[in-house]
């Protein structure tokens, strides 16, 4: 989130469902408010899976949080967005344990990937998830 506030983004958004971790994560985006950051913030218990989406949403940053069952239905949850919504959304996945998920999806094109400091392993891998046409 203070990525995001660095970068002038309008608006973060970070769910969880450690309230410690959300705490500190507000906690971290009021300094950077009483810094001058102009970025609008809200932080939210909230399931991933479950998660409403904001129309606005247009990047999803995600630090391997899950394990595979829940990625699987957590890029269900952000396909159903993408289909219903029609406006692509990119996704930066940071330690992409389940990279899979996202490259399976036909509207998703990997635009980035780059490797740990050993060159033995994938560290981030961006996604650009865009509607697909579905046939009847």
């Amino acid at each position: 989130m203070n990525y995001g506030m660095q970068l002038n983004f309008k608006k973060v958004i970070g769910i969880d469902l450690n309230r410690t971790a959300l705490q500190k994560a507000e906690c971290n985006c009021i300094k950077m408010k009483q810094s001058g950051s102009k970025t609008q913030f809200h932080v939210e218990y909230a399931d991933a899976v479950y998660f409403n989406i904001p129309a606005d949403v247009n990047l999803v940053y995600l630090f391997n949080p899950f394990g595979k069952k829940t990625m699987e239905e957590f890029a269900h949850n952000l396909i159903s967005h993408i289909q219903r919504l029609g406006h692509d959304i990119y996704i930066v996945y940071c330690i992409p344990s389940f990279k899979e998920v996202f490259e399976a999806y036909p509207g998703s094109t990997k635009i980035f990937e780059s490797l740990n400091n050993e060159g033995s392993h994938v560290y981030m891998s961006i996604f650009r998830m865009r509607k697909y046409a579905t046939i009847l």
